[in-house]
Protein backbone atom coordinates (compact mmCIF):
# COMPACT_ATOMS: atom_id res chain seq x y z
CA UNK A 1 0.00 0.00 0.00
CA UNK A 2 1.20 3.53 -1.12
CA UNK A 3 0.24 6.73 1.01
CA UNK A 4 1.32 10.07 1.26
CA UNK A 5 1.86 12.08 4.54
CA UNK A 6 -0.77 12.80 6.76
CA UNK A 7 -0.66 16.17 7.43
CA UNK A 8 -3.49 15.77 10.29
CA UNK A 9 -0.71 13.66 12.83
CA UNK A 10 0.19 15.41 15.70
CA UNK A 11 3.22 14.92 17.61
CA UNK A 12 3.03 13.32 20.56
CA UNK A 13 5.45 11.90 23.33
CA UNK A 14 6.28 8.34 24.30
CA UNK A 15 7.14 7.72 27.92
CA UNK A 16 8.19 4.76 29.74
CA UNK A 17 5.61 2.47 30.46
CA UNK A 18 3.05 3.14 27.18
CA UNK A 19 0.84 0.32 26.15
CA UNK A 20 2.18 -1.32 22.41
CA UNK A 21 -1.69 -1.99 20.82
CA UNK A 22 -0.87 -5.23 19.51
CA UNK A 23 -3.11 -6.81 17.01
CA UNK A 24 -4.77 -10.73 18.03
CA UNK A 25 -2.78 -11.89 15.56
CA UNK A 26 0.14 -10.57 17.07
CA UNK A 27 -0.77 -11.67 20.55
CA UNK A 28 -1.10 -15.12 19.48
CA UNK A 29 2.43 -15.03 17.82
CA UNK A 30 3.48 -13.89 21.14
CA UNK A 31 1.37 -16.51 22.95
CA UNK A 32 2.86 -19.26 20.80
CA UNK A 33 6.75 -17.47 21.16
CA UNK A 34 6.30 -17.85 25.22
CA UNK A 35 5.21 -21.77 25.29
CA UNK A 36 8.44 -22.47 22.77
CA UNK A 37 10.23 -21.72 25.43
CA UNK A 38 9.28 -24.69 27.60
CA UNK A 39 11.20 -27.24 25.37
CA UNK A 40 14.52 -26.83 23.57
CA UNK A 41 15.96 -29.74 21.47
CA UNK A 42 19.38 -30.98 23.08
CA UNK A 43 21.36 -32.64 20.75
CA UNK A 44 24.85 -34.91 21.33
CA UNK A 45 26.48 -32.30 19.38
CA UNK A 46 30.67 -32.08 20.80
CA UNK A 47 32.47 -28.80 20.08
CA UNK A 48 35.63 -27.05 21.21
CA UNK A 49 36.27 -23.61 21.58
CA UNK A 50 39.07 -23.00 19.46
CA UNK A 51 39.74 -19.57 19.97
CA UNK A 52 38.49 -16.21 22.00
CA UNK A 53 37.71 -13.03 19.94
CA UNK A 54 37.27 -12.60 16.95
CA UNK A 55 38.73 -15.20 14.36
CA UNK A 56 41.38 -14.65 11.71
CA UNK A 57 40.59 -17.46 9.62
CA UNK A 58 39.40 -16.38 5.67
CA UNK A 59 36.17 -16.76 3.45
CA UNK A 60 36.82 -18.73 0.97
CA UNK A 61 34.02 -20.42 -2.14
CA UNK A 62 32.18 -17.67 -2.21
CA UNK A 63 29.07 -17.81 -4.18
CA UNK A 64 25.75 -16.03 -5.13
CA UNK A 65 22.89 -18.77 -5.71
CA UNK A 66 21.04 -16.61 -8.39
CA UNK A 67 22.94 -15.84 -11.75
CA UNK A 68 20.39 -13.11 -11.66
CA UNK A 69 20.93 -11.81 -8.53
CA UNK A 70 24.24 -11.37 -9.35
CA UNK A 71 24.16 -9.85 -12.43
CA UNK A 72 22.09 -6.87 -10.97
CA UNK A 73 24.72 -6.73 -8.47
CA UNK A 74 26.54 -6.24 -11.30
CA UNK A 75 24.87 -3.87 -13.07
CA UNK A 76 24.41 -5.63 -15.96
CA UNK A 77 20.42 -6.05 -16.31
CA UNK A 78 17.77 -4.37 -18.43
CA UNK A 79 16.18 -1.69 -16.02
CA UNK A 80 12.61 -1.87 -17.62
CA UNK A 81 12.45 -5.68 -16.59
CA UNK A 82 12.24 -4.23 -13.05
CA UNK A 83 10.33 -1.33 -13.27
CA UNK A 84 7.85 -0.26 -10.64
CA UNK A 85 4.22 -0.54 -12.24
CA UNK A 86 3.21 3.28 -11.01
CA UNK A 87 6.70 5.46 -11.07
CA UNK A 88 7.01 7.88 -8.35
CA UNK A 89 9.32 10.91 -8.85
CA UNK A 90 8.52 12.82 -5.78
CA UNK A 91 11.13 11.96 -3.22
CA UNK A 92 9.22 13.39 -0.21
CA UNK A 93 6.22 10.89 -0.89
CA UNK A 94 8.16 8.55 -0.72
CA UNK A 95 10.04 9.30 2.53
CA UNK A 96 6.37 10.04 3.85
CA UNK A 97 5.17 6.45 2.54
CA UNK A 98 7.93 5.46 4.86
CA UNK A 99 6.95 7.35 7.83
CA UNK A 100 3.76 6.28 7.54
CA UNK A 101 3.74 2.35 6.70
CA UNK A 102 6.52 0.83 8.91
CA UNK A 103 4.47 -1.10 11.13
CA UNK A 104 5.14 -1.83 14.75
CA UNK A 105 2.71 -4.83 14.15
CA UNK A 106 4.65 -6.31 11.47
CA UNK A 107 7.93 -5.66 13.04
CA UNK A 108 6.59 -7.21 16.50
CA UNK A 109 5.02 -10.48 14.55
CA UNK A 110 8.51 -10.52 12.61
CA UNK A 111 10.47 -10.51 16.11
CA UNK A 112 7.89 -13.16 17.31
CA UNK A 113 8.77 -15.88 14.61
CA UNK A 114 12.65 -15.04 14.87
CA UNK A 115 12.50 -16.25 18.56
CA UNK A 116 10.61 -19.31 17.44
CA UNK A 117 13.92 -20.65 15.89
CA UNK A 118 15.45 -20.18 19.58
CA UNK A 119 18.93 -20.94 18.46
CA UNK A 120 20.26 -19.00 15.98
CA UNK A 121 23.91 -19.78 16.41
CA UNK A 122 25.62 -19.44 12.91
CA UNK A 123 26.78 -23.34 13.62
CA UNK A 124 23.57 -24.52 14.63
CA UNK A 125 20.77 -27.16 13.24
CA UNK A 126 20.39 -26.58 9.22
CA UNK A 127 18.43 -29.19 8.42
CA UNK A 128 15.55 -28.35 11.03
CA UNK A 129 12.81 -27.15 9.70
CA UNK A 130 11.64 -25.34 13.23
CA UNK A 131 14.90 -24.84 15.06
CA UNK A 132 18.14 -22.77 14.25
CA UNK A 133 19.80 -21.15 11.79
CA UNK A 134 18.77 -22.67 8.73
CA UNK A 135 15.45 -22.56 9.11
CA UNK A 136 15.19 -18.86 10.50
CA UNK A 137 17.45 -18.75 7.16
CA UNK A 138 14.88 -20.10 4.55
CA UNK A 139 12.12 -18.08 6.50
CA UNK A 140 13.37 -14.95 5.43
CA UNK A 141 14.60 -16.48 2.07
CA UNK A 142 10.64 -17.15 1.64
CA UNK A 143 9.77 -13.61 3.42
CA UNK A 144 11.43 -11.83 0.76
CA UNK A 145 9.56 -14.33 -1.75
CA UNK A 146 6.24 -13.29 -0.74
CA UNK A 147 7.00 -9.27 -0.44
CA UNK A 148 8.05 -9.84 -4.17
CA UNK A 149 5.20 -11.80 -5.07
CA UNK A 150 3.21 -8.69 -4.12
CA UNK A 151 5.60 -6.77 -5.87
CA UNK A 152 5.13 -7.62 -9.43
CA UNK A 153 8.51 -10.07 -8.53
CA UNK A 154 10.37 -7.02 -8.68
CA UNK A 155 12.11 -7.94 -5.28
CA UNK A 156 14.89 -10.46 -6.20
CA UNK A 157 16.30 -12.70 -3.35
CA UNK A 158 19.39 -14.81 -3.33
CA UNK A 159 21.70 -16.29 -0.86
CA UNK A 160 25.31 -15.76 -0.72
CA UNK A 161 27.34 -18.98 0.75
CA UNK A 162 31.09 -19.52 1.51
CA UNK A 163 33.20 -21.44 3.58
CA UNK A 164 35.42 -20.74 6.78
CA UNK A 165 38.08 -23.07 7.38
CA UNK A 166 39.84 -22.84 10.65
CA UNK A 167 36.54 -20.98 11.82
CA UNK A 168 35.48 -20.69 15.70
CA UNK A 169 33.51 -23.52 16.42
CA UNK A 170 33.79 -26.73 15.63
CA UNK A 171 30.58 -28.40 14.93
CA UNK A 172 29.32 -31.12 12.74
CA UNK A 173 28.72 -28.36 10.26
CA UNK A 174 33.08 -28.43 10.10
CA UNK A 175 33.73 -25.37 7.36
CA UNK A 176 30.21 -24.82 6.14
CA UNK A 177 29.25 -24.02 3.98
CA UNK A 178 27.28 -20.77 5.80
CA UNK A 179 24.74 -18.18 4.05
CA UNK A 180 23.85 -15.03 4.10
CA UNK A 181 20.24 -14.20 2.81
CA UNK A 182 19.75 -10.97 0.80
CA UNK A 183 17.44 -9.26 -1.54
CA UNK A 184 17.92 -6.64 -4.47
CA UNK A 185 15.26 -3.93 -5.51
CA UNK A 186 17.38 -3.17 -8.78
CA UNK A 187 18.14 0.12 -9.32
CA UNK A 188 16.53 2.62 -12.85
CA UNK A 189 20.32 3.17 -13.98
CA UNK A 190 22.26 0.45 -14.38
CA UNK A 191 24.55 2.26 -16.10
CA UNK A 192 25.71 3.89 -12.96
CA UNK A 193 24.85 1.48 -10.87
CA UNK A 194 26.02 1.80 -7.01
CA UNK A 195 24.73 -0.48 -4.09
CA UNK A 196 22.39 0.65 -1.35
CA UNK A 197 22.66 -1.72 1.81
CA UNK A 198 20.23 -1.89 4.60
CA UNK A 199 22.21 -4.86 6.74
CA UNK A 200 21.92 -7.01 9.85
CA UNK A 201 23.41 -9.92 11.29
CA UNK A 202 20.60 -12.45 12.10
CA UNK A 203 22.58 -14.90 14.23
CA UNK A 204 22.34 -15.28 17.94
CA UNK A 205 24.46 -16.59 20.75
CA UNK A 206 24.53 -17.35 24.77
CA UNK A 207 27.66 -17.24 26.76
CA UNK A 208 29.76 -19.38 24.71
CA UNK A 209 29.38 -18.39 21.64
CA UNK A 210 29.53 -21.86 20.14
CA UNK A 211 26.96 -23.00 22.24
CA UNK A 212 24.39 -24.68 19.92
CA UNK A 213 21.70 -25.89 21.99
CA UNK A 214 20.73 -22.91 24.15
CA UNK A 215 18.21 -20.94 24.35
CA UNK A 216 19.36 -17.80 22.05
CA UNK A 217 16.37 -16.09 21.02
CA UNK A 218 18.83 -12.92 20.58
CA UNK A 219 16.02 -10.34 20.22
CA UNK A 220 18.22 -7.25 21.39
CA UNK A 221 21.01 -8.29 19.71
CA UNK A 222 20.41 -9.15 16.60
CA UNK A 223 16.49 -10.07 15.59
CA UNK A 224 15.79 -6.09 16.01
CA UNK A 225 18.36 -4.83 13.16
CA UNK A 226 16.90 -8.34 10.87
CA UNK A 227 13.19 -7.43 11.51
CA UNK A 228 13.77 -3.75 10.46
CA UNK A 229 16.07 -4.99 7.20
CA UNK A 230 12.66 -7.13 6.50
CA UNK A 231 10.22 -4.20 7.23
CA UNK A 232 12.39 -1.81 4.80
CA UNK A 233 11.90 -4.57 2.07
CA UNK A 234 8.64 -4.59 2.36
CA UNK A 235 8.15 -0.91 2.45
CA UNK A 236 10.55 0.20 -0.17
CA UNK A 237 9.52 -2.70 -2.33
CA UNK A 238 6.68 -0.75 -4.16
CA UNK A 239 9.03 1.81 -5.28
CA UNK A 240 12.26 2.26 -8.34
CA UNK A 241 15.25 4.16 -6.77
CA UNK A 242 18.56 5.00 -9.53
CA UNK A 243 20.78 3.01 -7.39
CA UNK A 244 19.94 -0.51 -6.03
CA UNK A 245 18.73 -1.41 -2.88
CA UNK A 246 19.92 -4.73 -0.92
CA UNK A 247 18.37 -6.19 2.07
CA UNK A 248 21.11 -8.03 3.56
CA UNK A 249 20.97 -10.74 6.41
CA UNK A 250 24.16 -11.95 7.59
CA UNK A 251 25.07 -14.68 9.77
CA UNK A 252 28.33 -15.54 11.23
CA UNK A 253 28.86 -12.13 12.74
CA UNK A 254 29.04 -13.32 16.80
CA UNK A 255 32.49 -15.36 15.59
CA UNK A 256 34.15 -13.01 13.51
CA UNK A 257 31.92 -10.91 11.11
CA UNK A 258 31.77 -13.45 8.49
CA UNK A 259 28.89 -13.24 6.71
CA UNK A 260 30.10 -9.30 6.23
CA UNK A 261 33.03 -10.05 5.63
CA UNK A 262 31.98 -12.54 2.76
CA UNK A 263 30.12 -9.69 0.91
CA UNK A 264 32.19 -6.66 1.25
CA UNK A 265 35.23 -8.95 -0.11
CA UNK A 266 32.76 -10.27 -3.05
CA UNK A 267 32.02 -6.73 -4.07
CA UNK A 268 35.47 -5.76 -3.78
CA UNK A 269 37.40 -8.63 -6.07
CA UNK A 270 34.01 -8.45 -8.60
CA UNK A 271 34.84 -4.79 -8.85
CA UNK A 272 30.39 -4.18 -7.81
CA UNK A 273 30.11 -0.23 -6.06
CA UNK A 274 28.87 0.12 -3.10
CA UNK A 275 27.71 4.14 -2.35
CA UNK A 276 26.69 3.47 1.09
CA UNK A 277 26.19 0.59 3.99
CA UNK A 278 23.69 0.91 7.17
CA UNK A 279 24.46 -1.57 9.63
CA UNK A 280 21.72 -2.14 12.41
CA UNK A 281 22.91 -4.09 15.00
CA UNK A 282 20.97 -3.55 18.09
CA UNK A 283 18.35 -1.14 16.78
CA UNK A 284 14.89 -1.99 19.62
CA UNK A 285 16.02 -2.43 23.30
CA UNK A 286 15.75 1.21 25.52
CA UNK A 287 16.93 -0.53 29.01
CA UNK A 288 20.68 0.59 30.55
CA UNK A 289 22.61 -2.38 31.66
CA UNK A 290 24.83 -2.92 34.63
CA UNK A 291 27.59 -3.03 31.86
CA UNK A 292 26.63 -1.34 28.51
CA UNK A 293 30.01 -1.20 26.61
CA UNK A 294 30.87 3.08 26.28
CA UNK A 295 30.45 5.28 25.05
CA UNK A 296 26.61 4.15 26.62
CA UNK A 297 24.59 4.83 28.99
CA UNK A 298 25.66 4.82 32.56
CA UNK A 299 22.65 4.23 35.07
CA UNK A 300 21.19 1.02 35.38
CA UNK A 301 17.84 0.17 34.40
CA UNK A 302 17.64 3.60 32.82
CA UNK A 303 15.85 3.92 29.27
CA UNK A 304 16.17 6.32 26.31
CA UNK A 305 13.64 5.80 23.39
CA UNK A 306 14.44 8.51 21.75
CA UNK A 307 17.90 8.12 20.63
CA UNK A 308 19.79 6.42 18.45
CA UNK A 309 24.07 6.11 18.06
CA UNK A 310 25.42 6.37 14.83
CA UNK A 311 28.95 4.65 14.95
CA UNK A 312 31.90 5.22 12.14
CA UNK A 313 35.01 5.26 11.22
CA UNK A 314 36.57 9.08 12.13
CA UNK A 315 39.16 9.36 9.37
CA UNK A 316 38.58 12.44 7.82
CA UNK A 317 40.31 11.25 4.42
CA UNK A 318 37.19 9.13 4.31
CA UNK A 319 33.30 9.27 4.32
CA UNK A 320 31.94 7.50 6.56
CA UNK A 321 32.04 9.93 10.10
CA UNK A 322 30.48 12.03 7.36
CA UNK A 323 27.87 9.95 6.35
CA UNK A 324 27.30 9.97 10.05
CA UNK A 325 26.90 14.02 10.35
CA UNK A 326 24.90 13.36 6.84
CA UNK A 327 22.22 11.17 8.73
CA UNK A 328 21.84 13.50 11.31
CA UNK A 329 21.36 16.47 9.01
CA UNK A 330 19.02 15.15 6.32
CA UNK A 331 17.43 14.05 9.38
CA UNK A 332 16.51 17.44 10.57
CA UNK A 333 16.42 18.24 7.13
CA UNK A 334 13.57 16.13 6.13
CA UNK A 335 11.84 13.74 8.54
CA UNK A 336 11.91 15.39 11.96
CA UNK A 337 8.86 17.23 11.09
CA UNK A 338 6.99 14.19 9.95
CA UNK A 339 7.91 11.83 12.81
CA UNK A 340 5.15 11.54 15.65
CA UNK A 341 8.46 11.22 18.46
CA UNK A 342 11.40 13.60 17.78
CA UNK A 343 14.75 11.33 17.83
CA UNK A 344 18.07 12.73 18.71
CA UNK A 345 20.77 11.31 16.02
CA UNK A 346 24.03 10.66 18.19
CA UNK A 347 27.04 11.01 15.89
CA UNK A 348 29.98 9.01 17.96
CA UNK A 349 33.52 9.94 17.33
CA UNK A 350 34.23 6.16 16.84
CA UNK A 351 33.95 3.37 15.15
CA UNK A 352 31.94 1.05 17.51
CA UNK A 353 31.73 0.73 20.98
CA UNK A 354 35.01 0.33 22.62
CA UNK A 355 36.46 -2.65 22.30
CA UNK A 356 33.49 -4.66 20.18
CA UNK A 357 32.99 -4.36 16.50
CA UNK A 358 30.45 -5.33 14.11
CA UNK A 359 29.24 -5.97 10.07
CA UNK A 360 29.99 -2.36 8.53
CA UNK A 361 34.02 -3.22 10.10
CA UNK A 362 34.51 -5.42 7.15
CA UNK A 363 32.62 -2.65 4.39
CA UNK A 364 34.99 -0.22 5.82
CA UNK A 365 38.18 -2.08 5.40
CA UNK A 366 36.78 -2.85 1.30
CA UNK A 367 37.07 0.99 1.35
CA UNK A 368 33.33 1.32 1.15
CA UNK A 369 31.73 3.86 3.21
CA UNK A 370 29.65 1.87 5.94
CA UNK A 371 27.80 3.17 9.55
CA UNK A 372 26.34 1.16 12.53
CA UNK A 373 23.11 2.12 13.71
CA UNK A 374 22.58 0.96 17.50
CA UNK A 375 20.18 1.88 20.44
CA UNK A 376 21.10 4.23 22.74
CA UNK A 377 21.14 1.95 25.70
CA UNK A 378 22.50 -1.86 25.60
CA UNK A 379 21.66 -4.26 28.20
CA UNK A 380 24.95 -5.50 28.67
CA UNK A 381 28.56 -5.49 27.48
CA UNK A 382 28.40 -8.94 25.60
CA UNK A 383 31.00 -10.58 27.81
CA UNK A 384 28.96 -12.82 30.44
CA UNK A 385 31.16 -13.92 33.41
CA UNK A 386 30.50 -15.19 36.89
CA UNK A 387 29.19 -11.68 37.70
CA UNK A 388 27.46 -10.47 34.79
CA UNK A 389 23.42 -9.56 35.11
CA UNK A 390 22.36 -8.38 31.69
CA UNK A 391 20.59 -9.80 29.06
CA UNK A 392 23.35 -9.31 26.11
CA UNK A 393 24.83 -12.87 24.83
CA UNK A 394 23.02 -15.33 27.42
CA UNK A 395 19.32 -16.73 27.35
CA UNK A 396 17.63 -13.97 28.85
CA UNK A 397 17.90 -11.89 25.04
CA UNK A 398 13.92 -12.60 25.20
CA UNK A 399 11.23 -10.41 23.81
CA UNK A 400 9.83 -9.88 27.16
CA UNK A 401 8.20 -11.60 29.95
CA UNK A 402 4.71 -13.10 30.91
CA UNK A 403 3.79 -10.81 34.25
CA UNK A 404 0.01 -11.90 34.42
CA UNK A 405 0.12 -15.63 34.19
CA UNK A 406 -2.12 -15.13 31.19
CA UNK A 407 0.66 -17.25 28.73
CA UNK A 408 1.19 -13.47 26.83
CA UNK A 409 4.17 -11.81 27.20
CA UNK A 410 2.88 -8.55 28.30
CA UNK A 411 6.51 -6.91 29.48
CA UNK A 412 8.66 -5.79 27.28
CA UNK A 413 12.35 -5.57 26.75
CA UNK A 414 12.71 -4.62 23.07
CA UNK A 415 10.41 -1.26 22.14
CA UNK A 416 8.39 -1.73 19.14
CA UNK A 417 8.04 1.98 18.59
CA UNK A 418 11.66 2.71 19.17
CA UNK A 419 12.54 0.01 16.71
CA UNK A 420 10.02 1.62 14.26
CA UNK A 421 11.57 5.06 14.32
CA UNK A 422 14.86 3.52 13.69
CA UNK A 423 13.39 1.32 10.57
CA UNK A 424 12.12 4.84 9.70
CA UNK A 425 15.37 6.81 10.09
CA UNK A 426 17.14 4.29 8.10
CA UNK A 427 14.60 3.72 5.14
CA UNK A 428 14.74 7.37 4.80
CA UNK A 429 18.59 7.38 4.47
CA UNK A 430 18.69 4.68 1.81
CA UNK A 431 15.92 5.71 0.15
CA UNK A 432 17.60 9.00 -0.16
CA UNK A 433 20.50 6.96 -1.30
CA UNK A 434 19.03 5.39 -3.81
CA UNK A 435 18.04 8.98 -5.09
CA UNK A 436 20.59 11.19 -4.98
CA UNK A 437 23.22 12.42 -6.80
CA UNK A 438 26.67 11.27 -6.90
CA UNK A 439 29.55 13.02 -4.33
CA UNK A 440 31.29 16.10 -6.97
CA UNK A 441 34.62 16.03 -7.35
CA UNK A 442 36.08 19.46 -5.99
CA UNK A 443 39.27 20.70 -4.43
CA UNK A 444 40.31 23.03 -1.59
CA UNK A 445 42.14 26.01 -2.46
CA UNK A 446 44.42 28.52 0.32
CA UNK A 447 44.11 31.40 -1.26
CA UNK A 448 44.67 35.28 0.11
CA UNK A 449 41.23 35.47 0.05
CA UNK A 450 39.97 32.46 2.10
CA UNK A 451 39.63 29.17 1.88
CA UNK A 452 38.07 28.87 -1.81
CA UNK A 453 35.87 25.24 -2.82
CA UNK A 454 36.55 24.22 -6.45
CA UNK A 455 34.26 21.97 -7.54
CA UNK A 456 36.41 20.97 -10.54
CA UNK A 457 33.98 18.54 -12.62
CA UNK A 458 30.45 20.74 -12.29
CA UNK A 459 27.52 18.15 -12.00
CA UNK A 460 24.68 19.43 -14.67
CA UNK A 461 21.89 21.03 -12.74
CA UNK A 462 23.30 20.68 -9.40
CA UNK A 463 23.23 23.23 -6.49
CA UNK A 464 26.04 22.22 -3.72
CA UNK A 465 25.95 22.28 0.04
CA UNK A 466 29.14 22.94 1.79
CA UNK A 467 29.95 21.49 5.54
CA UNK A 468 32.26 22.91 7.49
CA UNK A 469 33.37 22.58 11.03
CA UNK A 470 36.31 23.50 13.06
CA UNK A 471 38.95 21.40 14.27
CA UNK A 472 37.10 21.37 17.98
CA UNK A 473 33.76 20.11 16.74
CA UNK A 474 32.72 16.86 15.40
CA UNK A 475 29.59 18.10 13.76
CA UNK A 476 29.18 20.56 11.24
CA UNK A 477 29.23 24.00 12.50
CA UNK A 478 27.86 25.16 9.22
CA UNK A 479 26.27 24.32 5.79
CA UNK A 480 25.97 26.94 3.17
CA UNK A 481 24.37 26.31 0.18
CA UNK A 482 25.25 27.51 -3.26
CA UNK A 483 24.71 27.68 -7.10
CA UNK A 484 28.16 28.35 -8.23
CA UNK A 485 31.14 26.06 -8.48
CA UNK A 486 33.54 28.33 -6.73
CA UNK A 487 33.18 28.99 -3.27
CA UNK A 488 34.40 31.30 -0.60
CA UNK A 489 34.16 29.63 3.17
CA UNK A 490 33.08 32.59 4.92
CA UNK A 491 33.50 33.83 8.58
CA UNK A 492 37.49 32.51 8.83
CA UNK A 493 39.64 33.68 11.49
CA UNK A 494 43.76 32.86 11.32
CA UNK A 495 45.13 30.15 12.85
CA UNK A 496 41.65 27.97 13.27
CA UNK A 497 41.94 24.65 11.10
CA UNK A 498 39.08 24.09 9.18
CA UNK A 499 37.66 20.74 7.69
CA UNK A 500 35.32 21.02 4.71
CA UNK A 501 33.16 18.89 2.78
CA UNK A 502 30.48 19.22 0.11
CA UNK A 503 27.40 17.62 -1.82
CA UNK A 504 25.45 17.96 -4.82
CA UNK A 505 21.94 18.76 -4.88
CA UNK A 506 20.10 18.01 -7.85
CA UNK A 507 17.15 19.70 -9.32
CA UNK A 508 14.47 17.38 -6.98
CA UNK A 509 16.26 18.85 -4.11
CA UNK A 510 17.86 15.86 -3.14
CA UNK A 511 21.02 15.99 -0.92
CA UNK A 512 23.82 13.48 -1.74
CA UNK A 513 26.13 12.21 0.52
CA UNK A 514 29.41 14.60 1.27
CA UNK A 515 32.28 13.72 0.26
CA UNK A 516 35.76 13.08 2.27
CA UNK A 517 37.07 15.98 4.16
CA UNK A 518 39.69 18.59 2.94
CA UNK A 519 41.44 20.56 5.86
CA UNK A 520 43.59 23.40 6.17
CA UNK A 521 44.75 26.09 8.59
Amino acid sequence: MINGCNKSIKRRFEFPGTEWPATPRTAEILRKTLNCRKFIPMRQFFFLLLLTGWSASAQVNIQVSSTEVDNILRGNYNAADYAAPFEVSDHQFIICNINSEVSVDSLAADLAVLASFQNRNTYSDTLSETFGIGAATRWVYDKFQAISANNSNRLRPAYMSWEQPGGLCDTWIGDGPFKNTFAVLPGSDPDNNELVIIAAHMDSRCDDVCDIDCLAEGMEDNASGTALVLELARVMAPFSFRQTIVFLVTSGEEQGLYGANSFADYCNAEDIPIRQVQNNDIVGGIICGETSSPPSCTEPGSIDSMTVRIFANTSPLQEHLNFSRYVEYIYHEKLETLMQVPMTIAVQSQEDRTGRGGDHIPFRENGFTAVRFTSANEHGDGSPDATYTDRQHTSDDVLGVDTDGDAIIDSFFVSFTYLQRNTIINGTMAALGGLAPPVPVWELIDDPAGLIVDITEPLEGMEYRVAVRTGGSDLWEQVYRTDTTWFIVPGQEAGTMYFVSVAAVNSDGITGLFSREFFKT
